[in-house]
C-alpha cells in the first residue's frame, strides 16, 4: 500500500466510473458527492456525501479541499485524512468506528 500525500487529479462527472484511479477525486455535483479510493492505497472506496450537515467541497480551479476530514473508522485501515488545497494531511488517532462516512467496495464490473 502507497500512502499518498498529495491528490493525483480531480475530476467533476455527472456519473462516477466503475474503475476508479488511485489518488484521484471524483466530483458528482449532479449526485452531491465526491468518491476516491482510500489515500493509505488499501483500495476500498470512499464515499462523501456532500451538502449541509455532510461534507463540503471548495475548489479554487486549482486546487481542492474537501471538510471535515475524512475517517475511515469501518475500514481495516482506519486511515483518517484531511484533503486539503489537494494536500493528504494525515490525521494522529483512530477515527470512530462507527462514523457516518459511506464505505464501498467494488468487485470488478
Amino acid at each position: 500500500m502507497t500512502r499518498r500525500n498529495r491528490l493525483a487529479g480531480v475530476r467533476f462527472r455527472a456519473e462516477i466510473p466503475q474503475e476508479l484511479d488511485p489518488g484521484v477525486l471524483y466530483v458528482s455535483m449532479e449526485h452531491s458527492t465526491a468518491i476516491h479510493s482510500c489515500m493509505c492505497g488499501c483500495g476500498h472506496e470512499v464515499v462523501t456525501p456532500l451538502g449541509p450537515g455532510s461534507w463540503r467541497l471548495c475548489y479554487d480551479g486549482e486546487t481542492i479541499t474537501l471538510t471535515p476530514s475524512i475517517g475511515n473508522g469501518a475500514l481495516p485501515c482506519r486511515s483518517h485524512y484531511i484533503i486539503r488545497e489537494s494536500q493528504i494531511i494525515w490525521q494522529r488517532g483512530n477515527p470512530d468506528p462507527n462514523s457516518q462516512l459511506i464505505i464501498e467496495e467494488r468487485h470488478g464490473a
